[in-house]
C-alpha cells in the first residue's frame, strides 16, 4: 500500500476561501528518452513560480519542465544526472516547503512570444528560497506589454535587455533603491524596423 502524506498550506483570506493541500512530492527517474526533461506536478510547478516549457540550467545542460503524466500527479521525474547535481536519489520525498530549498541557484530561462508579431523572448531567473522583497517591472514593446517581470535587484548593478540577441536597454539600480524596499518601473522597447 502506498501511502502519502500531504501538506497543509493555508493562505489567508475570507472564511469562504479554498484550502489548498499541496505536495509531499516523490523522486523517481526520468522516463526513457527523456534524458533532458522533467516531469513536474502543477502544484511543484506554482510553488517554483515556473511555467511548463521553461527550462532548467543545471550544470551546462537545460532541462525542458514538462507536465507530470496523469497517473502521477505527485512525482518529480528527474533525469539522473539532474538528480545528482541536486542530491536526489530515486524514493525521495520532498515537501511543498522544502522544493524551493532544492532547487536553490538553478537559472530559469523562460520564454514568451509577442502577441501579433513573430518578435519571441526569453527572461531569466534564479530559484531562490529566501523571501525578499523585489522589484517588479512591466517590459512593453512596441508600446505592447509583453509581461511582467519580478525579481530582487542589486544596488549599484546594471541589467541589460536583449532583443534578438543584441542589447536594446540596459538599467542601471542606484544606491537610493534599497532592497528593503519594494519598488515597480516600466521598461519600454521601440523596435525600429
Amino acid at each position: 500500500m502506498n501511502l502519502l502524506q500531504k501538506n497543509l498550506v493555508i493562505f489567508p483570506g475570507s472564511p469562504d476561501q479554498t484550502i489548498y493541500v499541496r505536495g509531499p512530492y516523490n523522486v523517481d527517474s526520468a522516463l526513457e528518452n527523456q534524458s533532458t526533461i522533467i516531469r513536474m506536478p502543477q502544484d511543484a510547478l506554482n510553488t517554483l513560480e515556473l511555467s511548463y516549457g521553461d527550462k532548467l540550467r543545471i550544470g551546462d545542460e537545460y532541462y525542458t519542465i514538462n507536465k507530470a503524466r496523469n497517473e502521477e500527479p505527485n512525482i518529480l521525474r528527474i533525469p539522473y544526472d539532474v538528480r545528482m547535481f541536486l542530491d536526489l536519489q530515486v524514493g525521495d520525498v520532498i515537501s511543498d516547503g522544502k522544493i524551493k530549498g532544492v532547487f536553490e541557484g538553478i537559472q530559469v530561462e523562460h520564454s514568451f512570444n509577442i502577441n501579433d508579431s513573430n518578435i519571441s523572448g526569453s527572461e531569466y531567473s534564479i530559484i531562490n528560497s529566501r523571501n525578499m522583497n523585489g522589484t517588479t517591472m512591466d517590459v512593453y514593446v512596441d508600446h505592447n506589454r509583453v509581461g511582467s517581470i519580478s525579481g530582487s535587484f542589486k544596488p549599484n548593478e546594471t541589467y541589460d535587455i536583449y532583443v534578438n540577441g543584441l542589447i536594446a536597454k540596459s538599467i542601471y539600480i542606484n544606491d537610493d533603491i534599497k532592497e528593503e524596499i519594494a519598488i515597480s518601473f516600466i521598461l519600454e522597447i521601440i523596435l525600429l524596423n
